[in-house]
This record gives C-alpha cells, sequence and structure tokens, in this order.
C-alpha cells in the first residue's frame, strides 16, 4: 500500500512518515519548501489551493494523510 502525506516536514507530518516507515509502508511526502530535507522522493508542490495540480503525485497512491494546515496566522 502506497500513502501519500501532506506536510510531510511539518511536526505531525515528520512523525507521521517516520512511524509509516518503521512500519516499512510506501510513503510518498509532499513537501512544498525546496529546501526541506527528505531521503524519500517527495512529490513537490508551491502551494495547497484549489488550483494545486495533484494528478501526477495521486498516481497510484492508495491512502492519502492530509496533515496541512494553515496555521500561526
Amino acid at each position: 500500500m502506497k500513502t501519500l502525506v501532506t506536510e510531510a516536514s511539518g511536526f505531525i507530518g515528520k512523525a507521521l512518515v517516520e512511524m509509516l516507515l518503521s512500519k516499512e509502508k510506501e510513503v510518498i511526502p509532499v513537501l512544498r519548501k525546496t529546501k526541506a530535507e527528505s531521503h524519500l522522493s517527495p512529490f513537490m508542490i508551491s502551494d495547497i489551493n484549489s488550483t494545486t495540480e495533484w494528478s501526477e503525485g495521486l498516481c497510484r497512491i492508495d491512502v492519502v494523510i492530509h496533515c496541512a494546515a494553515r496555521v500561526h496566522v
């Protein structure tokens, strides 16, 4: 099963990705910042909004876990 995790570099997303990897799950992290480090092959996006193009990132994905949020505004 292949899982896509949004905001994989955030507080919750990072912990979730590590937990899934420890259970030997296949994970695709979604990252917005090019400076965000990942030892996985991330799906990079510039921003999450109504015009975000997800078709390439969702190809062959079984589960999406959405951890992105607008905080500290």
